[in-house]
């Protein structure tokens, strides 16, 4: 019995070893009074446990969430439930840090919170990196929708041009293949509407004489 117990004990004190080693661990009581703090916490934090201890999270609060957002946090975890989330940090110096948090309730007898441990993970980087792509993004789409506005006026300039000029041109992509823009004097030519040819891609074989769809082709 007291080997097994011994076992026990140094089972949950290996747990807590790797626990310490590898996450910012933080234990409060049901009020959320801190308790405990690890070296990984202080760190991230800038404050030293005495500061820590005896205190509330709201000494990291960085003012990002809005109040609903920890009150539905408080409502889950005091109804014994775990409460997993991001969290945005303000350390003693005033810059911020992001957490990955994993908030587990210690329940009594009856079921009802006594303390909550909280494990954390910096993902600072990650969030600074999906903050950088984010901006390069919305950058991206305005300048897409810059140089599309641009071509659809020099669409537009060119179909323009092209109302008002009396010779017979028209635009043709052999990759399509399609009629790009067709000028009206090619109606009174060929009979064939500038519609006819953009609806009807095959014309351009009716229109250009037999001896240049070689050329064209190549």
């Amino acid at each position: 019995m007291e080997l097994k117990l011994r076992q026990t004990l140094k089972e949950v004190s290996d747990y807590k070893y790797a626990l310490d080693a590898s996450s910012i661990v933080a234990i409060t009581d049901k009020a959320g009074i801190i308790t405990y703090v690890n070296h990984n916490f202080c760190h991230i934090s800038q404050y030293s446990a005495g500061e820590l201890l005896g205190k509330t999270h709201s000494l990291i609060n960085s003012g990002y969430h809005g109040k609903e957002f920890f009150a539905a946090m408080w409502q889950t975890i005091s109804s014994g439930h775990i409460w997993r989330g991001e969290i945005r940090n303000r350390a003693k110096d005033g810059s911020h840090y992001w957490v990955d948090t994993t908030i587990v309730p210690f329940l009594d007898d009856d079921g009802k919170p006594f303390k909550y441990l909280s494990i954390r993970n910096d993902i600072t980087a990650r969030k600074h990196a999906e903050h950088q792509l984010a901006l390069l993004t919305t950058n991206l789409e305005l300048k897409v929708a810059e140089r599309t506005a641009q071509l659809t006026s020099a669409q537009k300039e060119l179909e323009n041009i092209f109302e008002r000029v009396s010779e017979v041109f028209f635009s043709f992509d052999l990759s399509t293949p399609r009629f790009m823009l067709v000028s009206p004097s090619c109606a009174n030519v060929f009979g064939y509407t500038p519609a006819n040819f953009t609806q009807t891609p095959e014309l351009w074989s009716r229109v250009v004489h037999p001896d240049d769809i070689e050329s064209l082709l190549e």
